[in-house]
């Protein structure tokens, strides 16, 4: 059921990915330069068709090191990007792993802030409101989760394909909203050999009986105070 949910638009011809850089300038973010030389890239994966579909992708890899190696897929939190993660990419490309990280959906260079409220505010309006075992229905988006984790398997479908990933030898991590998107993507894709979520999950019971659900809505503010017109007025 779980892969249902999260199925998207397949595209004609199967999975599609493509070099924009294949040996690119470090990331303006890398905070440091890395104690091995690595070689940075940049692709683009088309998860599904039109331009919500396209994901850029940065990959960071050991420059002198050849045959196949794991891989990890490193996946940011709310209101964050790629660019955020540049140097845990450089750890672990420094350790010899192949190292990823990708926007998920409507952040970074697949939109703005306001975009990705946006389309969290449309999913709550105006996705499918009838019986669970029928969703999703004809045009629905889920831009919180399940979406971005349907991008991670196409990302995945990319890193296996490469000459220089072991493809059962494939890891993902993340960090909050990153945290949840693992999850997901290591129930719904098995080729995820290894999952280590860092905060990615939270007790919603707990956190309003404590009182210690600020956080959590202040991230999102502008779709809670959305849902909370449309259920009880101004």
């Amino acid at each position: 059921r779980l892969q249902e949910l999260v199925r998207r638009p397949a595209l004609p011809g199967g999975p599609a990915f493509a070099a924009a850089e294949l040996d690119a300038a470090p990331p303006p973010s890398l905070s440091q330069k890395p104690a091995n030389e690595l070689v940075w890239e940049r692709w683009t994966v088309q998860s599904e068709p039109g331009p919500v579909g396209r994901v850029p992708v940065l990959l960071a890899r050991p420059r002198n090191e050849a045959g196949r190696r794991a891989a990890v897929v490193i996946l940011h939190g709310t209101l964050k990007s790629k660019e955020d993660h540049a140097d845990d990419l450089a750890r672990y490309a420094c350790r010899g792993y192949v190292a990823v990280s990708f926007d998920t959906r409507y952040r970074g260079e697949r939109g703005s802030v306001e975009a990705y409220y946006q389309s969290l505010i449309s999913a709550w309006r105006q996705n499918f409101a009838g019986p669970e075992a029928q969703a999703p229905g004809p045009g629905d988006e889920h831009p919180f989760m399940y979406d971005s984790v349907w991008d991670l398997s196409r990302v995945i479908d990319m890193l296996a394909a490469r000459g220089d990933v072991d493809a059962s030898r494939i890891g993902a991590t993340g960090v909050s909203l990153g945290g949840m998107h693992v999850w997901l993507g290591a129930a719904a894709d098995g080729r995820i050999a290894a999952a280590a979520p860092a905060i990615g999950v939270q007790g919603y019971r707990y956190a309003t009986e404590k009182e210690m659900w600020h956080a959590r809505v202040d991230t999102l503010r502008p779709v809670f105070e959305a849902a909370a017109v449309d259920l009880h007025g101004p």
